[in-house]
Parts: structure tokens; C-alpha cells; sequence
């Protein structure tokens, strides 16, 4: 589709050392675009992502796309100075124990993320 209204998927998580950070979305490296970045860019991102799995499955759109893996908690826009995606609202994603649970819809800069805060209780969780 030319103008999908899903622009992007991803799992986030707190990590004790890095602080908030993306482990996977698709596509690769959305959510590090700046928070202002135009439409028009946001579409190519799409569109290039729609290409490659088509390129990968000779046109059957049932590829599951490997995620991309991010170590850094820092996520930028490639040298500029504003925020990325992320950065903008990961307070939000990454909540305390007081939105857990709770269905965030976030609304800034002509885009929506939805998101629900979940504690994961394991001793592999330090923070937990």
C-alpha cells in the first residue's frame, strides 16, 4: 500500500545499564527518525520496506521480517539535533508501576502510538 496508516511496530524495554531502549521494530530504524520528520519521508521508509520484502518473497507478503536489534539506549536522527521518534516519548512507553496495564495513546507531530505498559515479574529483571 502506498499510504499505510500502521507506520511501524516495535518492542521496547528498560535496561539497567542503557535505560530505555528499542530491542525490535520494523521497519529498520523508524523509530529513530526525528519526532518531526515529514510525511513524504515517513512513506519512502514505508514504501522501501514493502519493497524488500516483496524483493525477499518474490511478491508473497507472508515473509516474516527479522526485527531489528538495537544495543544503544540512545536513539537519534542521524546528527540532527532533535529528538528522534523514541526520544520523544519513551516516557511513556517505558512507565512506572502506575500505568502498567494501561492503554496509552499518544498523539504528536501528525503521528499515534499506542502502548501498554507491562512489568515483567522475574528475577532475570533487576529493576523488578
Amino acid at each position: 500500500p502506498t499510504q499505510c496508516p500502521l507506520f511501524c511496530c516495535f518492542y521496547a524495554e528498560f535496561d539497567n545499564r542503557a535505560g530505555p531502549k528499542i530491542v525490535f521494530q520494523s521497519p529498520k530504524t523508524f523509530m529513530d527518525q526525528e519526532i518531526q520528520v515529514p510525511a513524504e519521508r515517513v512513506h519512502k521508509l514505508l514504501e522501501g520496506a514493502f519493497e524488500e520484502i516483496q524483493l525477499k518473497t518474490g511478491g508473497n507478503s507472508t515473509l516474516e521480517q527479522p526485527a531489528t536489534n538495537h544495543d544503544q539506549g540512545v536513539h537519534t536522527s542521524g546528527g540532527n539535533s532533535g529528538l528522534s521518534i523514541f526520544d520523544s516519548c519513551k516516557d511513556y512507553i517505558i512507565t512506572g508501576n502506575e500505568l502498567t496495564g494501561t492503554v496509552i495513546n499518544l498523539s504528536s507531530h501528525e503521528m499515534h502510538v499506542l502502548t501498554r505498559p507491562t512489568i515483567i515479574h522475574n528475577e532475570a529483571y533487576e529493576r523488578n
